[in-house]
């Protein structure tokens, strides 16, 4: 792979302590190869921040506001340290207003990445050098650092957000309003979107047009109409209701994940009309999930799955085991591992040397290697297999390497990571390329990687469709240390006509078979069973309860 090319970098920004998101996007320019941060600018505050206010008690609930949005985005990071070798200018304004951008073009920036509320016709500077701003759903950003308040971001589950400069181009990406409980929020879209700088950077070291949309004709204006006080009001009235539902019921109606399997391949859903036949596992106790499921072949011969088990009464999910028999009657499941943090998708890859298991820390930022045990009855620790964490972490062989694949913490349904090595155990190296993607769509890691037909192919967790939890079948081009490219093929959108048929989250390929997950719906009254005559949905079938 040739060098990428210099990239000089300027940033337009508040100072050196910023919010949460916006010291993402210093993080992440720093790290894109061949970017160079060359300088950052800050305004006079009192010329800068007392601008497009609507007084103070509007001020004081829009705050209110977004601090109950964005309990993440806004908290302070000081980059003092890591920005000291970094020339910082002071900008002033001109008579016009204008901002005056001639000192921090001195440094030769090629591009400026602008973090501050300012529209491009409000810049001036010496020569012709591109200011990228940020634009959410056609606003641009407040004093605040935060987009301008839309009632949108209650009512729909993404916002597009783009960064542009005027008459070179755009890269845009969507990003989900809703967290995976279904809450509104906006660290999601934050701190996705702090992706985007580094993502245009990337993209210009190294000659690429596929990400950035050149448009000549683009003007740089982006509406800045301000939301009433009265709908302000009623906006925080609404969260703050939706807030108190949850945390008054004692028992909230929880949706009931459970796992099924499917008696063929994982290629066959690759079909036009594929079998839909589902055996799904007795159903739960009530109030508690089973789902991302993960199989192997215990010393038995016995098929084993590892899966994420919550409980209702529990503060943290944690890992079991369990042995679905062939009569569907469950073999009572087994704790695996526990933790002091949530634990979740337990990607299993099966060696000479042992069975083993990824699980992700975010916390701690790192994923973990344990093996199943000689006894089969917990997962011992075996290694840190990288200081890095990734959410969904997804093995696979492929071209005599090993790649590590899953999605950025702070954007779990938006951003692609990728990592390889020669070997299993690693070391692994960061791909240059990262992010390999940016979208809500089919990007996190849903299951196993499959080849079929010579083909490699990824799920991936469909995030557009609010409330909703679909697959697709992504058919990876292209994967080298060097590209990347994949395309959507099929979306799988649950399994209809069984019990659980209102959405599927992973899908694991076991040879023959294929585990999957499968979404029942919050609310569902069970009806109680009948000893005789019961009618059954299509595959439900009479079990005990785990």
């Amino acid at each position: 792979m040739p060098e990428p090319k210099k990239i000089r970098v300027g940033v337009l920004c508040s100072g050196t302590i910023l919010p949460h998101w916006q010291a993402q996007v210093i993080r992440h320019l720093r790290e894109v190869p061949g970017a160079e941060l060359v300088v950052y600018g800050s305004p006079q505050l009192d010329q800068f921040f007392s601008r497009n206010s609507k007084g103070a008690l509007y001020e004081r609930i829009r705050k209110r506001f977004l601090e109950m949005l964005t309990p993440n985005s806004l908290v302070p990071v000081d980059l003092t340290e890591q920005l000291v070798q970094v020339p910082g200018v002071e900008l002033v304004r001109t008579s016009t207003e204008q901002l005056d951008l001639s000192t921090l073009v001195s440094y030769s920036p090629d591009v400026v990445i602008s973090l501050l509320p300012v529209e491009d016709e409000l810049i001036t500077t010496t020569r012709n050098i591109p200011v990228w701003c940020f634009s959410f759903e056609g606003g641009g950003l407040m004093p605040n650092a935060m987009p301008n308040l839309q009632q949108k971001m209650l009512r729909d589950g993404t916002m597009q957000v783009e960064l542009s400069a005027s008459n070179i181009g755009s890269i845009t990406s969507q990003f989900p309003l809703r967290t995976d409980q279904d809450e509104p929020t906006l660290d999601l879209v934050l701190l996705g979107a702090s992706w985007l700088p580094a993502c245009m950077v990337a993209a210009m070291a190294e000659g690429r047009t596929d990400l950035v949309h050149i448009d000549p004709i683009r003007t740089g204006k982006r509406s800045e109409v301000q939301i009433t006080i009265l709908t302000l009001l009623w906006m925080m009235a609404d969260l703050r209701f939706r807030q108190f539902g949850r945390k008054r019921d004692p028992k909230p109606m929880v949706p009931e994940w459970n796992i099924g399997i499917l008696y063929q391949p994982i290629s066959a859903l690759l079909e036009e009309d594929p079998s839909m036949n589902v055996r799904w596992l007795p159903s739960p106790s009530e109030g508690n999930k089973r789902m991302e499921p993960f199989g192997y072949t215990a010393p038995d011969g016995q098929l084993n799955v590892l899966y994420r088990k919550n409980q209702r009464n529990s503060a943290f999910d944690e890992i079991a085991k369990l042995r679905p028999k062939s009569d569907s009657v469950l073999k009572r499941s087994r704790t695996m591992l526990t933790a002091a943090a949530g634990l979740q998708y337990p990607f299993v890859v099966e060696r000479d040397n042992g069975t083993f298991a990824l699980i992700s820390y975010p916390a701690q930022d790192r994923i973990e290697l344990f093996r199943v045990s000689i006894s089969n009855d917990k997962l011992e620790h075996h290694k840190t297999l990288i200081n890095k964490s990734l959410i969904n972490p997804t093995s696979i062989k492929f071209e005599e390497r090993w790649w590590l694949i899953g999605t950025d913490p702070d954007a779990p349904d938006s951003i692609l990571l990728a990592y390889y090595a020669d070997e299993f155990e690693g070391p692994y190296k960061e791909h240059p390329l990262n992010p390999l993607k940016f979208s809500d769509k089919s990007t996190r890691p849903a299951g196993t990687p499959f080849m079929h037909e010579g083909e490699l192919w990824r799920p991936a967790r469909d995030g557009s469709t609010p409330n909703t939890d679909h697959v697709t079948l992504n058919r990876v081009k292209r994967l080298s240390t060097t590209e990347f490219e994949e395309e959507v093929v099929r979306r799988i959108e649950g399994f209809p006509g069984t019990v659980y048929a209102k959405g599927i989250r992973t899908m694991c390929a076991m040879g023959d078979i294929t585990l999957i997950d499968g979404l029942r719906g919050a609310g569902v009254e069970k009806k109680p069973h009948k000893e005789k005559g019961r009618s059954r949905s299509h595959g439900e079938r009479k079990h005990k309860k785990e």
